[in-house]
């Protein structure tokens, strides 16, 4: 803790400053992803008429969705088997 002209002020540690952003770069991503997605389903759904129009948080619904089904290393579960 350092006092700046009699306040206290909390910094954060380098390894804290670390993960504080690659929590804000994959928040970011996945936000702007789940954007996309809508933007790219909606698009389609103007010629495609049986698909119904995907509001923003259905679209982040999906792409969690998606994010869990495609995880990296999936397919090293099914060499083991």
């Amino acid at each position: 803790m350092h006092l700046f002209a009699g306040m206290p002020s909390v910094s954060l540690t380098d390894l804290a400053r670390v993960r504080l952003e690659n929590i804000s770069f994959f928040l970011a991503g996945f936000l702007l992803s789940a954007l996309f997605i809508m933007l790219l389903w909606n698009y389609l759904a103007k010629d495609w008429t049986f698909l119904p129009e995907l509001s923003y948080f259905k679209a982040l619904g999906l792409d969690d969705v998606v994010g869990l089904a495609v995880r990296p290393g999936a397919d090293d579960d099914l060499r083991r088997a």
